[in-house]
């Protein structure tokens, strides 16, 4: 047989099951609302941007060439894709805006750079990309700049080489004179170079290979939850206010543990619902955004008792209220700026830094941080926070069952 506080729980669930629309509402909103801002800024699980870098070589030698396979070697291949083509094709392409930039080599650039006699690169940003243009820009930069060392480093070598190219004949006494030279010149330097006067240490901490790929849909997934939590707050916490219009709180305060049970209940069936929203969008945001499903117990509990302290600092507001009127405009007024500073509208670090900050200070934009920092960051502090969260329960659990004895008794009066 069931006892009173899980009779009240039974029908508080039953008449949240029956408004089925309310609980579509709950649901729906934050799933739409995420999916789209995923969408909007790439999906669940793309590569990386890339950029086209279209080529222009009219002079087609060995050193262009060796300047071109130079861009799309190392940490470049990963941003930049390299297409060669014609001055009028590379103008299409342009224009049409598909390519981040445009590098033209001018003919007789490997004569000019091996005699050094002045030579330039002509390139073309595309103004509606920002970071991919800058990026090879910075790049050719850095190529320039070597190349200039390389001439004053190497200028006897180098011009050797340049009556090699113009006779386009290398007897095999001038090939090994010239490494040979080439040899020696680098071991001179190499008194200088080596051992380096500075010496960076670099350590690279090992990341777990079945982590997620963190975007910008799987950062604002906790606090898209966060939201349904707070949209069935506003309408559970209001339910109290219907239950003392209909009298229902007058009939329990007759008897002596009537309202006790009463508020257990409510909590019960809170946790219940709770725990119900959380487990499913972590079901559907999981697997659409690639959440190992090791890590889905620890976003559900986090994100059912981050939940539940909302619940209890926002059931203390409703209660204060003299009226069911001023009840509702007080939670509804008091929603939005917590949902759009928490981190629900926009995840924390979207925002800006001194808007992040203000952010850390809501309840739950404090333990969405705490959830995201622990599965994505592995900065761990969730045992500061449970501790936290454990005392503001505590806390508002006793003031919200002693504003429900006033609320009764002032209603009776």
């Amino acid at each position: 047989m069931l006892s009173l506080s899980q009779l009240i729980a039974k029908i508080r669930l039953q008449s949240v099951l029956r408004e089925k629309w309310g609980l579509f509402s709950w649901l729906t909103i934050p799933i739409i609302i995420v999916f789209l801002m995923s969408f909007i800024t790439g999906g669940g699980s793309q590569d990386e941007s890339r950029g086209t870098l279209l080529v222009t070589d009219l002079d087609d030698s060995f050193v262009s060439n060796l300047l071109v396979n130079s861009l799309s070697q190392g940490e470049l291949s990963g941003w930049i894709g390299i297409k060669k083509a014609d001055t009028k094709e590379a103008q299409d392409i342009m224009q049409a805006g598909d390519a981040s930039a445009w590098l033209t080599i001018q003919a007789d650039f490997a004569d000019d750079f091996l005699n050094q006699q002045p030579t330039q690169l002509s390139l073309v940003k595309n103004p509606a990309q920002t970071v991919i243009p800058d990026l090879i820009e910075s790049a050719l930069l850095l190529f320039t700049d070597a190349g200039g060392y390389i001439q004053q480093l190497f200028s006897d070598e180098l011009a050797t080489i340049a009556a090699i190219n113009s006779n386009n004949d290398l007897s095999d006494l001038e090939f090994t004179a010239l490494s040979l030279s080439i040899r020696d010149r680098i071991d001179v330097f190499a008194d200088n170079l080596d051992p380096l006067l500075i010496e960076l240490k670099e350590r690279q901490t090992e990341q777990e290979t079945n982590s997620p790929s963190v975007n910008f849909g799987l950062l604002m997934f906790p606090g898209a939850i966060m939201m349904a939590l707070l949209f069935s707050i506003s309408s559970l916490a209001m339910l109290i206010w219907a239950d003392l219009q209909s009298g229902v709180l007058t009939r329990l305060s007759a008897s002596s543990r009537g309202l006790s049970a009463y508020f257990l209940g409510q909590q019960w069936a809170v946790l219940a619902i709770f725990s119900g929203v959380v487990l499913l969008l972590t079901v559907l945001g999981g697997l659409y955004f690639g959440l190992p499903v090791q890590q889905w117990p620890l976003l559900i509990i986090g994100l059912v008792i981050s939940g539940f302290v909302m619940w209890q600092i926002l059931l203390s507001l409703v209660l204060l209220m003299p009226t069911q009127r001023s009840a509702n405009i007080v939670v509804n007024a008091a929603i939005f700026p917590i949902l759009m500073l928490g981190g629900s509208f926009f995840p924390m670090e979207a925002l800006p830094d001194w808007l992040a900050q203000i952010g850390l200070y809501f309840p739950n934009g404090y333990f969405l941080q705490a959830i995201k920092d622990a599965l994505f960051n592995q900065n761990n502090y969730l045992m500061t926070a449970g501790l936290i969260a454990a005392g503001t329960i505590v806390l508002f659990w006793l003031i919200n069952r002693a504003l429900l004895n006033r609320l009764t008794r002032r209603n009776n009066a």
